[in-house]
């Protein structure tokens, strides 16, 4: 039995001998690979946050104020234009077009007017 345990170890100390070359050649590899750099460089990249990875490039955004300017330009010219409309017209989103209503409605520069709405302030 004594024999038997002398040549498992002797197969485990062999494994762990592999183990640690494979490991220094890796080692050596992914310096190579960093330019020189020591253990900070071989660290991966960290990844962009979800929010980061899905926003849009800034250049697609629109002004300022646009859109508040562009509903106010299309209740000005249909005001019995439905939100759903209005969103066709200006070239947005729907989601986006209630949102600047709502914005308008609380600011008070528009009141809803039946299925349109109306201008109050300029």
């Amino acid at each position: 039995m004594a024999d038997g345990n002398e040549h498992i170890r002797e197969l485990v100390r062999k494994r762990i001998a592999g183990i640690e070359d494979e490991t220094k050649r890796l080692k050596k590899a992914l310096v190579s690979l960093d330019g020189g750099g020591g253990p900070e460089s071989a660290r991966p990249a960290a990844r962009p946050s979800r929010s980061q990875a899905r926003r849009r490039p800034a250049s697609k955004r629109a002004p300022r104020g646009q859109r508040l300017k562009q509903f106010l330009a299309a209740v000005e010219a249909n005001p019995k234009a439905s939100v759903e409309e209005i969103a066709k017209k200006v070239g947005v989103p729907l989601t986006q077009v209630r949102s600047v209503a709502r914005r308008l409605e609380a600011q008070g520069a528009i009141k809803r007017s039946g299925q349109g709405f109306k201008v109050t302030a300029k």
